[in-house]
């Protein structure tokens, strides 16, 4: 299922009365009826998994529609126009986005090129209504490199990007999870967090056996510089908590485990510690809690310290 996140790109293109569908089977050969009742095509230039409204989409025509979870798309300015304003930098020139969430995500989106300013507005775009929910600009030091992160309900918001040079390119990547929270960029203890109730929602750590019942997933934003990140996580169940536990650092861009620690064994569950890990690419990264039970009552609260450097 896709998150119906919809890129506006710049250019210009013939808009037609919008037709209203109901039914893939009314989009033509390949077609699909997306949610906002428009018919879109098939386009890997929106992604992996990306759809386009086709040009009977009436004022939607030529915009993206992303698949969910983990998404880079190349960005232009040539020919964009200044149609919104954020708090945190005002560009000459910007790019919407719009995105619908079906329900409580964090939403972290990060443009690694030389993008000026990244805000995220509620409602449609173009966002000029209202004030933007979250800004980011040159939230790196000495670089041109704008990222954030921020916990949404489920609604529509329209992200916006702001640059002032028309031959301009960037790179938008955009992640969401269903996570509990963002991990602070310093080190401190986020207690009585539970995995009760919680489904599954991450990639299970590699170094445990078995099916996980549930995960809870934070997310570790860093810049791009010639430091490494070093985290360090410890995971303590209450004594309760009878069920195994697994700590995993995972990077979305590459798909894949930077690591994990694991306690799969049987009883009640000790602290479980993710060594010492440096990464050198700039993330973001997720840090799972995964917890292993065969029952639905084998859940519980759980502290987290970590170190970040």
């Amino acid at each position: 299922m896709r998150a119906a996140l919809l890129i506006a790109l710049a250019g210009c293109i013939d808009v037609a009365p919008a037709f209203t569908c109901k039914l893939d089977s009314q989009c033509g050969s390949g077609g699909v009826c997306e949610a906002s009742g428009n018919c879109a095509v098939s386009d890997a230039t929106c992604g992996t998994g990306g759809y386009r409204y086709d040009a009977s989409a009436g004022s939607r025509a030529g915009i993206c529609v992303l698949a969910d979870q983990v998404q880079q798309v190349q960005l232009t300015f040539a020919g964009a126009t200044n149609r919104s304003d954020s708090s945190c930098a005002k560009g000459s020139r910007d790019v919407s986005f719009e995105i619908t969430l079906p329900s409580a995500q964090t939403l972290a989106v990060d443009t690694p090129d030389a993008a000026t300013g990244l805000a995220i507005y509620p409602g449609a775009c173009p966002g000029t209504s209202g004030t933007d929910t979250y800004c980011a600009a040159g939230v790196c030091p000495g670089a041109a490199y704008n990222h954030g992160a921020t916990q949404l309900d489920a609604g529509t918001y329209c992200i916006v990007v702001e640059q002032t040079e028309a031959t301009m390119t960037a790179t938008l990547r955009v992640f969401t999870v269903a996570a509990p929270a963002i991990l602070p960029t310093r080190a401190s203890p986020v207690t009585g967090i539970s995995t009760c109730g919680r489904t599954n929602d991450a990639p299970a750590a590699s170094c445990i056996s078995g099916a996980i019942a549930s995960s809870l997933p934070f997310l570790v934003l860093r810049c791009p510089s010639s430091n490494q990140l070093v985290l360090q996580a410890a995971a303590t169940p209450e004594s309760t908590f009878h069920a195994d536990l697994a700590l995993s650092l995972f990077d979305p861009i590459a798909n894949a485990q930077v690591a994990g620690a694991c306690d799969d064994n049987t009883g009640v569950d000790g602290t479980e510690t993710l060594p010492s890990t440096r990464v050198s690419s700039p993330g973001p990264y997720w840090l799972y809690i995964d917890n292993k039970a065969s029952a639905p009552g084998q859940c519980g609260k759980i502290d987290l310290t970590y170190s970040l450097q």
